[in-house]
């Protein structure tokens, strides 16, 4: 399949860096996020990430990390970009559920590498654990801190 270059499905440890900002790879996380603003290219996430990005800022809450208002501010922010489905499709959750037993990783995970294979687009993930496991056989799976936006 031919992956569209301007294109991403961006995975919860990307957007969660839109949010947090003393995490690393923020300079890269932030390209994506400007360069869709701009409409020079396009991103997705299934819609799991909006309870994935939830449970990080609740983290990030308890530890201190940031405020309950900046959380709740930021959750907001987030389910408001034009980026999450409104719901994740039966298709997709059987596909993810093939790919979690294939790759041995968690349904959480494997919903963004399906949802990318389905749409032709490139999976943007901060999770170097996660790219490790799967980079051999799913080459449209980019490690944020070796990716380049547009």
């Amino acid at each position: 399949m031919q992956r569209s270059r301007e294109a991403w499905v961006i995975d919860a440890s990307v957007a969660a860096k839109w949010y947090l900002r003393d995490e690393d790879l923020l300079a890269e996380a932030d390209r994506f996020r400007r360069q869709a603003q701009e409409g020079e290219a396009s991103i997705s996430a299934p819609h799991v990430s909006r309870h994935e990005v939830a449970n990080t800022l609740a983290t990030a809450i308890r530890s201190g990390r940031i405020t309950e208002d900046q959380a709740w501010s930021n959750l907001s922010a987030y389910i408001d970009l034009p980026v999450s489905l409104d719901e994740d499709p039966e298709w997709l959750l059987q596909a993810a559920r093939q790919c979690a037993v294939r790759f041995g990783i968690a349904i959480y995970d494997a919903i963004y590498l399906a949802l990318g294979d389905a749409s032709g687009a490139s999976v943007i993930t901060a999770d170097r654990k996660l790219y490790d496991l799967v980079r051999d056989d799913l080459t449209f799976v980019r490690w944020l801190g070796e990716s380049t936006a547009v």
